[in-house]
């Protein structure tokens, strides 16, 4: 494996930490993983989004397997870009009403959240934070 994708199973390993806690407090039923589309607003994120989400299908068999409820959606994978945080809630609420869903943040994008932007949606940031609910971890790393 070349370094950058080193770099990206190591990340996608690290999250694990997160989610097993998420299972085992009781804090979530079951966990999705939603790796993000392209994003040419982050020219350091190389690796081709199918890949991600196949390493984030790795990491997720290799690590939890049947035994936990996780599991990797390919929202974003065929989107010619990523969608924006208050746009991928909008669609999953939508598509799936009977769940109640949460996104989970870091503590570290927390100060940042009430400014995240969403094509044609104002103050979409607020939006997100006032429209939907949240779990905040401590980012592994």
């Amino acid at each position: 494996l070349g370094d950058v994708y080193k770099r990206q199973l190591h990340t996608i390993c690290m999250y694990a930490r997160a989610i097993y806690m998420l299972l085992t407090m009781v804090l979530a039923w079951q966990v999705w993983i939603v790796p993000c589309g392209p994003r040419p607003d982050k020219p350091s994120l190389r690796t081709p989004v199918f890949h991600r989400y196949i390493m984030c299908h790795l990491a997720v068999n290799t690590t939890f397997g049947a035994r936990y409820p996780v599991k990797v959606c390919d929202f974003e994978v065929h989107q010619p870009k990523a969608l924006a945080t208050y746009h991928l809630m909008e669609q999953l609420k939508s598509k799936y009403p009977q769940n109640d869903f949460y996104f989970v943040i870091g503590t570290d994008l927390v100060h940042s959240i009430n400014e995240w932007p969403a094509e044609g949606v104002a103050d979409a940031g607020e939006k997100l934070v006032s429209e939907n609910k949240f779990l905040v971890v401590n980012r592994p790393g």
